[in-house]
């Protein structure tokens, strides 16, 4: 790798691992302000919901404070595999086992596997950067598959006000199966990454920024709008992790 993509390289992860932090800062604070809700969420086998949904908020944004600053980025990130990684074992998979047929739990299973992947992506262990790489673009074939099936919870989701939305929502899908692939591939995978990263932030922005202008305070819509800059992170860090 030339000197001048090694920069570009360390510009795309820093980008990556930016926007990574100001969305988890975001989705921590929403941890904290709906603190009873995301109790709710938490398994009833563990004790004391509230202060699980607490120290998690706190955890979320501690990491993202890491990632803005640009310190202890791989214990951070490495923190952060560890949470999302309980996040799957411990809500994901016991809803996909009770409702395998509701497609909008394999959409967040989906979605928390490419930010577990993401941050892996972050940490300074190579071995950990190139599981993450693919962590990242296998869920990102299946959530650009699901464009096709247009279920509510998707990434990203498109904006009402665009042109020919129904088939502006295949393209976007066809694009990110395609992407995906070339990343796994390792063909053209910088160009790929990058590309998508774009793509799913433009998305993401094209979607949430009108409907927040609108009503600043819809948490819902705030979820929707940090969850899907989220998953547009691991585009821009595994542009800067691929060789």
């Amino acid at each position: 790798m030339s000197i001048s993509q090694r920069v570009a390289a360390h510009k795309y992860i820093y980008f990556g691992s930016v926007l990574l932090g100001i969305a988890f800062i975001g989705t921590g604070l929403q941890h904290l302000i709906y603190l009873h809700f995301v109790a709710t969420l938490v398994p009833a086998y563990m004790p004391v919901p509230l202060l699980w949904a607490g120290l998690t908020g706190a955890a979320m944004i501690l990491a993202g404070i890491s990632f803005l600053l640009r310190r202890s980025n791989t214990l951070a990130a490495l923190l952060l595999s560890l949470m999302m990684a309980g996040f799957i074992v411990m809500i994901h998979i016991p809803k996909l086992i009770s409702a395998p047929h509701e497609i909008n739990n394999w959409i967040r299973a989906m979605q928390d596997i490419a930010i577990l992947g993401t941050a892996m992506m972050l940490t300074s262990i190579k071995t950990l950067n190139k599981a993450g790489g693919y962590l990242y673009a296998l869920p990102i074939i299946l959530l650009g598959a699901a464009h096709f099936m247009h279920p509510a919870l998707i990434t990203p989701k498109i904006a009402s006000y665009l042109p020919a939305t129904s088939v502006l929502d295949f393209i976007v899908g066809a694009a990110m199966v395609a992407l995906a692939v070339c990343i796994i591939a390792n063909r053209y995978a910088r160009i790929a990454a990058f590309a998508l990263g774009v793509m799913l932030l433009v998305f993401a922005l094209l979607y949430s920024v009108p409907t927040l202008a609108a009503n600043i305070k819809d948490g819902a819509e705030w979820t929707t709008f940090l969850l899907s800059v989220a998953v547009a992170c691991g585009g821009f860090v595994a542009a800067g992790r691929v060789k």
